[in-house]
């Protein structure tokens, strides 16, 4: 990734499509979403290796985020904008949050099937 690319990122300057906003929200928030190449019919243990690390990553991730929204929104003097922060990115984190711990408990118990053989 180049520089200014990564900084647009950063500092969301990075212009987003509404269809593509629209997509990823749809994305986060379906239960059934699998992250791109993901097989849950797999039964390889190197598979389920991979989507159990790239799962906990995850959830560790999203997990920081909602700790630094929390302290974010503690010091948001107007209450409009906290409620828009604690009404809109804290229910799409939380809800992303808990697809990533069902599949991550999915993959584990797959690892656990491979395993027994």
């Amino acid at each position: 990734m180049n520089d200014v690319r990564e900084a647009e990122e950063l500092d969301g300057t990075e212009h987003v499509e509404p269809g593509e906003a629209r997509e990823a929200a749809e994305r986060a928030i379906t239960p059934s979403s699998l992250l791109d190449g993901e097989n849950p019919e797999s039964r390889e243990q190197v598979d389920a290796e991979h989507w159990i690390a790239a799962y906990s990553e995850l959830i560790s991730y999203k997990e920081a985020l909602l700790i630094t929204s929390a302290h974010q929104r503690a010091y948001m003097e107007n209450p409009s904008a906290q409620a828009e922060a604690g009404g809109v990115d804290v229910v799409i984190l939380k809800r992303e949050l808990e697809n990533f711990r069902r599949r991550l408990a999915f993959w584990l118990l797959r690892l656990d099937e491979i395993k027994a053989g």
